[in-house]
């Protein structure tokens, strides 16, 4: 084999195992971006229901302490 086709095959094959590493990074890039774009999508959709369960809960947990602060209070 001459050096020079060895070299050229070399170069090749390390630009295939190249470009095949930057189609892989941008392949999970695009996964990853679509998986954010989901997640904001679904908040954008569901914030009435967002916030309705962090004011339920909020008014969970004030309660709760209050009658728990009133128990402590009456001991």
């Amino acid at each position: 084999m001459e050096k020079g086709y060895f070299w050229l095959t070399n170069l090749q094959t390390n630009t295939l195992a190249h470009l095949e590493n930057w189609y892989f990074c941008i392949a999970e890039m695009k996964v990853y971006l679509k998986g954010v774009n989901d997640i904001v999508h679904n908040f954008k959709e569901h914030y009435v229901t967002c916030i309705a369960l962090f004011v339920v809960f909020d008014l969970f947990t004030s309660t709760l302490h209050s009658l728990t602060m009133k128990k402590i209070c009456l001991n």
